[in-house]
């Protein structure tokens, strides 16, 4: 077996990022014990501290915060309608700092041209997410991650990155319209179909990053109509916006953190993880 060597460089950036990192969980813990201590109704301190930790993770590879904080949401979560709701509403304060950190380097063009078929097929996957049962919810989600991670670990070899038409970016849209409205997570066909085409990693942030924004939103804002005229839902939980301090810490550590590992060793164990939940998801 090779020695993984870090360089200079990398321990640096992991040297800086330890004081931040401390902070900001010591922050997390402090948030979630206070929720906990004021409202221990709400049982969220498990909750929040998952979306500390998902937000860290995920804002580390710029995208999959909605699949690694339901791998333990789910187990924290009885009512799959207000995980995803706390999925949506955190993944919206991810992945807004995330493209305010990397402003230059978004592409508005190219992800509302994603986005429009997303739009589309969002009431769709909201529908479905509405008429799922518990169990029924749980197998989707395990079905969906298990086929995310596994493209992901041994999909062929990319092809040469072109420019795709403006049919195919709309098309693997709606597929992350139905992803995204079922599970919170649009981004999966658009990661899964950028890594076929061969796409950078600033190129892939580019797009998936302002897309998953858009998306959440619309999905966030569509769910306060649809599960309230289903009598699913009496409103807009205020309870949801405690999501923001965890997800916004974790985010902070992850940019922080991000260059000490390489992109490939973390996508690698990211996909074995996601792989593995799903698994145990479905059994």
């Amino acid at each position: 077996m090779s020695e993984v060597r870090v360089g200079d460089g990398a321990l640096t950036t992991l040297h800086a990022a330890i004081p931040a990192l401390a902070c900001a969980g010591l922050a997390a813990l402090a948030y979630a014990g206070a929720v906990q201590w004021m409202a221990p109704e709400l049982s969220l301190a498990l909750p929040l501290l998952a979306v500390f930790v998902a937000a860290m993770i995920s804002s580390v590879a710029g995208f999959a915060f909605a699949p690694v904080s339901a791998v333990m949401l789910i187990h924290l979560v009885d009512d799959p309608l207000r995980m995803v709701s706390m999925i949506i509403t955190a993944s919206i304060m991810v992945q807004l700092l995330c493209v305010l950190n990397r402003w230059r380097d978004m592409d508005w063009p190219g992800a509302l041209v994603v986005a429009t078929g997303g739009l589309a097929t969002l009431p769709l996957g909201l529908l479905l997410l509405l008429e799922a049962t518990g169990r029924a919810h749980v197998m989707s989600l395990g079905a969906l991650l298990v086929a995310y991670a596994a493209w992901m670990m041994w999909r062929p070899h990319a092809v040469q990155a072109g420019n795709p038409s403006r049919w195919a970016q709309v098309m693997v849209g709606a597929a992350g319209g139905i992803t995204g409205g079922m599970a919170g997570f649009p981004a999966g066909p658009l990661v899964a179909w950028c890594g076929w085409l061969g796409m950078g990693r600033v190129a892939l942030w580019g797009i998936t990053q302002p897309y998953i924004l858009v998306m959440q939103v619309a999905a966030l804002l569509l769910l306060q109509w649809l599960a309230p005229a289903r009598g699913q839902m009496a409103g807009f939980d205020p309870t949801l916006l405690l999501v923001a301090g965890p997800a916004l810490f974790g985010t902070a550590c992850g940019l922080q953190l991000h260059g000490v590992l390489s992109d490939r060793n973390f996508a690698r164990l990211m996909n074995a993880m996601l792989l593995a939940a799903g698994l145990g998801m479905l059994l």
